[in-house]
């Protein structure tokens, strides 16, 4: 007969609920789980934030720099690129604290992300912003914010968008809403008393206004289709130098030349 006895170092089973069942037992935290993390510097305030979203962006793996003091770790600043209320933004969707994805003011970090994963070339954060604003998370965003931000950070769909609702709208766009637009406003304009003669004449022509945005929006339009497939291709450049034989858009060789500038001064 076996006379070693031995401890079960097993939980004791949680009590059972009057309904017949059990809470869920918690699963302990390994004592070795650790994420590493770099510090990123935002207008003189320093974020440690986790690293396995940041480093998809090839602009941060270059530009990151070991500061040798009491601690050495990885840092970049992104200063040139960035103000606090965008990166922290852009945390909130990378990180989130809460469902980020709601139709509240909230919804509003969709458009601190879209903008700096397009600096920063982060390609699936950049996709999923421009679904989320495609969406509807923005309810609050105004027919002439979306051709603002469609134009300024590639996105076509939601720049024609803003120019379709611009000229099928019922009231006159304001003068502080058109010197927005600099240009852009002008042709918009110009749109707009072409729908409303139409509509005046009473004439069997219908008013295509996708159609006529496309053309008068051509150049245009096809600026932002190139930066659309250079992000969509990784923001990576072909043998030639560009993606698919065509050039890289110079607003963002331009920030990577700031963020490389920014790491030789610290």
């Amino acid at each position: 007969m076996n006379n070693s006895s031995t401890s079960d170092t097993r939980a004791p089973p949680l009590p059972t609920r009057l309904d017949g069942t059990r809470p869920r037992q918690e699963t302990p935290t390994p004592s070795n789980l650790f994420v590493e993390t770099i510090k990123v510097i935002v207008e003189g305030r320093i974020y440690r934030v986790p690293s396995y979203h940041l480093l998809t962006s090839r602009m941060i793996r270059e530009g990151l720099q070991i500061i040798h003091g009491y601690d050495a770790e990885e840092t970049i600043d992104l200063t040139l690129l960035a103000n606090r209320e965008d990166f922290e933004n852009l945390i909130e969707v990378l990180y989130p604290s809460q469902i980020t994805f709601d139709r509240s003011l909230g919804g509003r970090v969709w458009l601190s992300a879209l903008k700096l994963a397009t600096r920063l070339e982060m390609t699936a954060t950049r996709a999923a912003s421009i679904y989320a604003i495609m969406h509807n998370a923005v309810v609050d965003m105004s027919t002439m914010e979306k051709v603002l931000v469609g134009h300024a950070h590639g996105v076509p769909s939601l720049f024609c968008q803003g120019c379709e609702e611009s000229v099928l709208r019922s009231d006159t766009p304001s003068l502080a809403e058109l010197l927005q637009l600099k240009g852009l406003g002008a042709r918009l304009m110009l749109l707009r008393e072409e729908r409303l003669q139409i509509e005046l004449q009473a004439v069997r022509e219908r008013f295509d206004a996708a159609k006529r945005v496309g053309e008068i929006f051509k150049e245009d339009l096809e600026k932002l289709e190139e930066i659309e497939r250079w992000m969509a291709a990784g923001g990576r450049r072909s043998s030639e130098g560009g993606v698919n034989g065509e050039s890289c858009p110079r607003d963002v060789d331009e920030s990577k030349e700031q963020i490389a500038k920014r790491a030789r001064m610290n």
